[in-house]
C-alpha cells in the first residue's frame, strides 16, 4: 500500500516545461497509490472502461514503474501482464490478416517491433529512473502510435 504521493513525470517539452499527466490520470493515481495492491491486481481485471474500478493504461505504466525499487515480482508481474495485454490491442491487425499469410507480415513484424520497442524502454526505466516512459504516462495510446510510426521507418 503506498502513502498517495504520486511522482511527478521527468520528460521536458522543448520549452524547458516538464511534461504532465492529464488531471483524469492524476486523480486516479491518488487513489491507486493509496489502494492495497490487492485491490489493484484485481482492478487489473476489469475491462469495461465505465467501471469506476477500470484502471487507464496511463495508470498502469506509473504503477509499473513505481515497482522499480521493490522486490514483489508477482506484483510487477501481473502489472506487466495487463500493460502488454493492452499494448497488443492497441496495434490494429490488419483485416483478413492471418497467421502465416505472408501479405500480411509486415503487419505483423511491424507490432513485434513497437512491442520490442516499448519493452526496451520499460527495461531502461527499470535499471534507471528516466523519461523513457513519460509520454505513456500522458497519453497512452498517442505514444503507442507514435511507436508505430517510428517502427514503420526502421
Amino acid at each position: 500500500m503506498g502513502n498517495g504521493d504520486v511522482k511527478p513525470l521527468t520528460k521536458c517539452r522543448s520549452a524547458g516545461t516538464a511534461y504532465t499527466r492529464r488531471a483524469d490520470v492524476e486523480q486516479a493515481l491518488v487513489k491507486l497509490t493509496k489502494q492495497p495492491r490487492e485491490e489493484i491486481v484485481a482492478a487489473l481485471k476489469v475491462r469495461d472502461r465505465s467501471s469506476p474500478l477500470y484502471i487507464k493504461s496511463e495508470c498502469i505504466v506509473y504503477l509499473i514503474r513505481d515497482t522499480r525499487n521493490d522486490n514483489d515480482e508477482s506484483y510487477f508481474n501481473e502489472l506487466y501482464r495487463e500493460l502488454m495485454r493492452r499494448l497488443a490491442s492497441a496495434l490494429p491487425r490488419i483485416s483478413g490478416e492471418q497467421a502465416g499469410r505472408s501479405e500480411n507480415v509486415h503487419a505483423a513484424a511491424g507490432r513485434e517491433r513497437v512491442m520490442d520497442i516499448f519493452i526496451a524502454k520499460l527495461i531502461e526505466d527499470r535499471a534507471e529512473a528516466g523519461s523513457a516512459l513519460d509520454y505513456f504516462e500522458v497519453m497512452f495510446a498517442g505514444a503507442i502510435a507514435a511507436l508505430r510510426t517510428t517502427s514503420m521507418h526502421r
